[in-house]
């Protein structure tokens, strides 16, 4: 199920359930479901980390490699443009700062699975959300997501998530893309998530 607004063709991923519904890595849960949304503590008592309770997806991207040599994330700022953060959930640590929500609605979902992953990956580090996609909002998403990227630069950011797509380039997002690259940041943005309708065609390479 996809989102698209009427002045613009940009997507992601929308979930149904509301934010109780779903744990810290946003995965959905059944609305009847009576497990805790919440997963496992990934921190003992005295706050150190329970590698073991990391999802094995965190792990197979490399979580434990990374800890085991230090790179925790700490003293960074990433900026994740998407749909919106549920900031309130406790398994983000307080490390989830509302920076622009220029559009509104009740399906942030996708930015809160997004924040999450990059939260697990990356425990120490600062996210700030900017939120680009919603049901309602003064200012159109491509528009949204070029002074998103700006505003992030000029925070601080080094590191820009942006897990959308759209059909084609703008202007405005290259230029804003532009202005951050001469600055050092890297952007990271999903890619072939449609694919090409071919069997033999390797999707995640």
């Amino acid at each position: 199920l996809f989102e698209n607004l009427e002045t613009d063709t940009y997507k992601h991923t929308i979930y149904q359930q509301q934010p109780e519904h779903f744990d810290t890595m946003g995965c959905c849960l059944s609305t009847e479901t009576e497990i805790d949304p919440v997963t496992p503590p990934f921190k003992d008592e005295e706050g150190e980390e329970i590698v073991d309770n990391l999802p094995q997806g965190i792990q197979l991207t490399g979580a434990l490699k990374l800890r085991d040599e230090g790179f925790t994330g700490k003293g960074l700022k990433i900026a994740v443009i998407d749909s919106g953060i549920f900031d309130e959930h406790p398994g983000f640590e307080g490390k989830v700062t509302r920076k622009k929500w220029f559009r509104e609605g009740p399906d942030i979902l996708h930015g809160t699975h997004v924040a999450g992953t990059i939260h697990m990956m990356a425990p120490d580090a600062d996210l700030y959300d900017y939120r680009v996609f919603g049901a309602t909002g003064a200012t159109g998403v491509t528009r949204a997501i070029a002074e998103s990227i700006r505003m992030a630069t000029d925070a601080g950011c080094k590191l820009i998530n942006m897990s959308l797509g759209g059909p084609s380039p703008t202007r405005p997002i290259k230029e804003a893309i532009d202005y951050a690259y001469a600055k050092g940041v890297i952007l990271v943005c999903a890619a072939g998530n449609e694919g090409d309708n071919k069997i033999d065609t390797n999707e995640i390479r």
